[in-house]
């Protein structure tokens, strides 16, 4: 299902907060696929697109849009890791892959092709809430733009996964 996200305006925040007890936890690996169409770099630097745990040490897993580097960064609470390789344009609907292979590997794909790896040691998601838009403890890293198709696994997806996930998706997201 569709979400368009706005941010902050007239104070009112747009993002969806729901329960996150069946998403995996610890250090678990886990891949989290969507589409995403960013439409303004909004006020906020970073824009989060999808987040849930807690915001204690190492207890939360966040997806975020950098809104000046025009990429995306995974991060636990207080501690990113690299970001994908590539820019992602504006206005335009890209295919976001990122995996967590439970001990320290991040692995991005964008639009159905590797897009970059980086290190996050010490992940221990501890379940509470999960967030579209925006991050559930903060309330200030809005997301302005569309997402679709959230989906969150509890393996790491292969090459061949994502790719496919993609070709599914492309036609629907132009």
């Amino acid at each position: 299902n569709l979400a368009t996200l706005q941010g902050v305006t007239d104070k009112i925040s747009s993002y969806v907060l729901g329960n996150d007890s069946d998403l995996p936890s610890g250090s678990d690996a886990r891949s989290v696929s969507f589409w995403m169409k960013p439409t303004s770099s909004g006020l906020d630097p970073w824009g989060t697109m999808f987040a849930y745990g807690t915001a204690t040490g190492s207890n939360g897993f966040i997806i975020m849009w950098n809104n000046t580097a025009a990429n995306i960064v995974v991060s636990k609470y207080g501690s990113p890791a690299a970001a994908n390789s590539s820019t992602i344009s504006m206005n335009v609907w890209s295919h976001i892959v990122v995996t967590f292979d439970g001990s320290s590997t991040i692995t991005y794909y964008l639009n159905g092709a590797a897009d970059g790896t980086g290190t996050l040691a010490s992940v221990d998601t501890t379940l509470s809430e999960y967030s579209v838009g925006n991050v559930p403890w903060l309330k200030d890293q809005h997301f302005h733009g569309a997402i679709d198709d959230l989906m969150v696994y509890t393996d790491v997806l292969s090459a061949a996964e994502v790719k496919r996930n993609y070709n599914a998706g492309k036609r629907s997201h132009r």
